[in-house]
Order: structure tokens, then sequence, then C-alpha cells
């Protein structure tokens, strides 16, 4: 889950005229946990005879969609990653000009 927020809310490769500008893993925006909030809870659902198999990152991708779903339901139409802040602000200055 933390990694799919990290897709979803920090994680961008910065570009300059063609060149990463972020290109050390000191640059590079990802999670902390001063990022996460204090209680974290989960669920897990097993069925019966139920076989596992390589569950590893499948949890991932639908994170950013979950956060930019949710994000689309309040009229804000973010279509890039990672939803920053600055960028929500700006959609939602955007669907404020449009909608008057």
């Amino acid at each position: 889950m933390i990694m799919g927020l990290g897709t979803a809310l920090f994680e961008e490769v910065v570009t300059a005229e063609g060149q990463v500008t972020n290109a050390n893993l000191s640059d590079y925006p990802v999670p902390s946990f001063a990022d996460l909030p204090g209680r974290l809870t989960h669920e897990l659902l097993e069925r019966e005879g139920a076989e596992v198999h390589g569950l590893g990152e499948t949890a991932l991708p639908p994170v950013p969609a979950a956060i930019g779903n949710a994000v689309a339901s309040l009229g804000i139409p973010v279509t890039e990653l990672p939803l920053t802040p600055e960028r929500v602000l700006a959609a939602a200055a955007g669907v404020v000009e449009t909608a008057s």
C-alpha cells in the first residue's frame, strides 16, 4: 500500500531540457514514515482451498487509480501522476474557472 501511495502522490522522474534532474535516490521523493498515518490496518480475506501465488506487488496498480478516482469524484480532473498538491490545486482552479 505504501509503495502505491508513493506512485500516486510522490514519485516522479523530473526532467529539464531532456535531462533527468533527480537521478539520485536522494533527489527522488518517496514516502517516509513521516508521511504515513499513525495507525494502518488491513483485512486479509481467505477462501478455504484457495492457493496463494506470488502476490508481491499486485496491490500497487489500484492505489493511484483509487486516489485519482477519489479526487475526480470531487470534480477535479487530475490526469497526471503524481497527484501533488500543486497539480490538484491547479486542476481545481481550472474547474472553478470553467464553471463560472
